[in-house]
């Protein structure tokens, strides 16, 4: 029997998407009315949802004025990513030793969509870091990672990864002309995929320990930089590539559109040309 989620439920779900589609950024104040009539509810569950999310981080409240979505600086994201490499790396040790057959397939199908992907951005030329196509990537790029929280068996470690990725990609920066080539970007994610699914093809623990320590420097790197261009331009927008889905939920859709008749991929190799 499934059970059916309740009104606060439902209204966290629909702000936390908004959060991360971007609908609602970084300063932006929450309209609990409007909320309420998106989702047909009265204020109270809507109230309760959002009390939580300010519990967790997303919100912050101006008393006699409202609950706004906050801003995250510099110095917090850094921090954030410290905690994600801590804990991405001890989850990729531990994936290691319980990797199956059936988890390393999905790992090499989702790799073989993540560059087939990343061809496409470079062949067509797309410069949009906010667009579809790359909003396609990272949903395979987190499945990725999912897939390898769950495999690691620790529901502990995949619960507070989960949360920490969520929050770093409601509130890091992805945006249109940033530092470094889009191209060149992709080129290193798509290294540090294919060097973390050798190490699983060899159990190496070692190998990926260290794939995934520097994936995620080279991660949070990006993300300063980003933070940097964009106070030397004076600029507030924060658009972000985000995806609030569960690991369950992204490793379903992953399943669904790339690894059970979606498109066709080629053989896993750590190129993107």
């Amino acid at each position: 029997m499934v059970d059916t989620p309740s009104l606060k439920d439902r209204a966290y779900q629909h702000v936390r998407r908004k959060l991360a589609d971007g609908t609602l950024r970084p300063t932006m104040k929450i309209s609990l009315a409007a909320i309420a009539k998106e989702i047909g509810t009265s204020h109270i569950p809507v109230r309760e949802a959002i009390s939580q999310l300010r519990s967790e981080g997303y919100l912050e409240h101006t008393p006699s004025v409202g609950f706004f979505v906050r801003s995250v600086g510099r110095k917090e994201m850094a921090d954030l990513f410290k905690v994600r490499e801590a804990l991405e790396v001890t989850a990729a040790a531990e994936a290691v030793a319980r990797m199956t057959g059936e988890t390393l397939a999905r790992l090499e199908g989702i790799f073989r969509a993540m560059r087939a992907q990343a061809r496409v951005i470079r062949d067509q030329g797309v410069e949009d870091w906010a667009g579809p196509k790359i909003r396609e990537l990272t949903v395979l790029d987190q499945a990725f990672h999912a897939t390898i929280v769950q495999a690691a068996g620790n529901d502990v470690l995949s619960r507070v990864i989960s949360e920490q990725r969520v929050f770093a990609e409601v509130f890091g920066r992805a945006v249109k002309g940033p530092p470094t080539s889009l191209v060149w970007r992709l080129a290193r994610v798509c290294r540090w995929h294919y060097r973390l699914l050798r190490a699983f093809q060899l159990r190496d623990v070692a190998l990926a320990r260290r794939a995934a320590e520097i994936h995620i420097r080279e991660a949070c790197e990006h993300v300063l930089a980003c933070f940097d261009w964009l106070e030397q331009r004076h600029e507030d927008e924060n658009p972000l590539i985000p995806w609030a889905a569960s690991p369950e939920q992204l490793i379903q859709y992953v399943d669904r559109r790339y690894l059970n008749g979606g498109p066709e991929t080629t053989e896993a190799t750590g190129d993107v040309a």
